[in-house]
């Protein structure tokens, strides 16, 4: 889960108690960028580029093989 701690339009808190309510966490992460808010893929100032890059890291984490990096990491393409 991901969430910007300025976002106005979904509760951060929320967010927080739901996550701590998951009770299989084997791949549940919880990610807060600050100053963020709620679209992170169009956020300024670099927030776009590490969350980006974050949700690559962490899916090429969880792949069934281990493969080749599909993508360039994102300072370069945004």
């Amino acid at each position: 889960m991901v969430h910007g701690d300025q976002d106005e339009v979904c509760s951060i808190h929320a967010t927080r108690n739901f996550f701590e309510k998951i009770t299989v966490k084997d791949n549940a992460t919880l990610s807060v960028y600050p100053g963020g808010y709620h679209e992170l893929h169009n956020e300024p100032d670099g927030v776009a580029e590490k969350f980006v890059d974050e949700l690559i890291v962490w899916t090429e984490a969880r792949l069934e093989s281990p493969q080749e990096p599909v993508f360039e990491r994102t300072s370069s393409r945004l």
